[in-house]
């Protein structure tokens, strides 16, 4: 097979579409897996990996932890079986960045396709947390809005031309963000709302935006956000002018205005595998290890201020509760794994940062799919590291290396140009 099979853009629309959609054989699997693992010997041998540093780090990382795994393997105090699944989940992670770096490395217009692929998935694969919320709210914030959001990068990045049309598609995912806000939609609101007004600070400058300026552009950003949250959300939503969903969480936080309390309150199981990694920071407890007598569920009920004690007793697993991928590898795997996911997160928001230095039509994807990422990575399930995040990651990483190289050839080009024309004058 061609390498140019596997960067074409109808088989990257099919992945995508057919990435939700799961077979069970023996454990979780999707059809893109599938095919990604079946072919790889034809695709893995087209990636360079010897002069290509920044995969070799990525690969490095990866490494890093399944080598973790596997040596943590015969001391794990739960079967072998449900070790393998934690083990074959960082090997799919491994797998989906691997090829989609070597796709979107050869053509990054092929986004468009997949972002197309993964909207359309979304009605045929109905997302299960939709189903199990079942009242309107539920079907709004996992099912409805999610779309909304879908679509808007869907209409950016099939209409983008140029980089002119960039102001307009981000002050419309910036709109989005204060629609999932004010609706109930917290969390899935302030991915497309940070994402918009971080990347709106930087393009409404005149000048161009160095890295080392980041930081106080994101100081900016932190304090419009702040503002807006306790000066408009708050105050909506205690005197019920907000209400509906996770609303309700703000009014059980003994200080509404410190986000802190209503992280507590609202992602206590993010925060919980955390809480575990520290009582056993050097190993871990080992991929869905026991809840030694129900010890991190207690805590889930207490930090989350929810009175139902009863509920302790009767539920039904026997594993530590954890609702993020970094706090459940370090739960899992200790403090070796915690750190190359660390650095794996660190070093893909330094080549997007890198790359703010060009604002041209994709910067506004690149921001949002790093902030998705970060916020997947803190508060979402470990399975979201089998292709979501980790596809989101090569693809940011290798769209932000473009824009660099393209800026730096550019910029190469302008100096030579200069210089010609200054030796003509003398």
């Amino acid at each position: 097979m061609r390498d140019t099979f596997f960067c074409n853009k109808y088989l990257i629309f099919l992945l995508f579409l057919f990435s939700p959609m799961i077979i069970n054989i023996g454990g979780e699997v999707s059809p893109t897996l599938l095919f990604i693992a079946a072919t790889s010997p034809f695709w893995i041998k087209n990636i360079d990996i010897k002069n290509d540093a920044i995969l070799r780090n990525y690969s490095l990382l990866f490494l890093i932890i399944l080598l973790v795994q596997i040596a943590w393997f015969p001391f794990a105090k739960t079967d072998d079986f449900t070790q393998l699944k934690g083990i074959l989940i960082t090997v799919s992670g491994l797998m989906h960045f691997l090829y989609y770096y070597f796709v979107f490395k050869r053509d990054t217009s092929v986004i468009k396709w997949a972002i197309l692929g993964t909207f359309i998935s979304k009605f045929i694969f109905v997302n299960v947390l939709a189903e199990i919320a079942g009242d309107e709210y539920g079907l709004w914030k996992f099912h409805t809005y999610p779309h909304i959001v879908e679509g808007c990068i869907l209409i950016y990045l099939w209409f983008i031309k140029e980089k002119r049309g960039l102001n307009l598609f981000t002050l419309l995912l910036l709109l989005v963000g204060l629609l999932g806000l004010f609706t109930g939609a917290r969390s899935a609101g302030l991915i497309p709302l940070v994402s918009g007004l971080f990347t709106l600070i930087i393009i409404s400058r005149k000048k161009t935006i160095y890295p080392r300026q980041i930081t106080k552009y994101t100081t900016i950003a932190i304090f419009i956000l702040y503002a807006a949250y306790a000066l408009i959300y708050v105050p909506n939503v205690l005197d019920g002018k907000i209400e509906g969903g996770n609303t309700l969480q703000l009014k059980k936080t003994e200080n509404p205005y410190n986000p802190l309390n209503l992280l507590m309150v609202g992602r206590t199981d993010a925060i919980i595998p955390f809480i575990a990694f520290a009582d056993k920071p050097l190993t871990g407890w080992g991929y869905m290890a026991k809840d030694p007598n129900k010890k991190y569920y207690r805590l889930l009920f207490n930090l989350g201020n929810h009175k139902e004690q009863n509920k302790i007793r009767n539920f039904n697993t026997s594993c530590i509760p954890g609702h993020s991928v970094l706090g459940y590898y370090a739960c899992s795997y200790g403090i070796i794994v915690l750190i190359a996911l660390s650095i794996m997160l660190f070093k893909s928001w330094k080549y997007v940062i890198l790359s703010i230095v060009v604002s041209d039509k994709y910067l506004l994807y690149r921001v949002y799919g790093i902030i998705s990422a970060t916020w997947h990575f803190l508060f979402s399930p470990i399975a979201h590291f089998k292709y979501q995040e980790t596809s989101t990651l090569a693809i940011v990483v290798i769209m932000s290396l473009t824009a660099i190289k393209e800026y730096n050839k550019f910029k190469k080009n302008y100096e030579s140009k200069n210089f010609s024309n200054n030796s003509h004058i003398r």
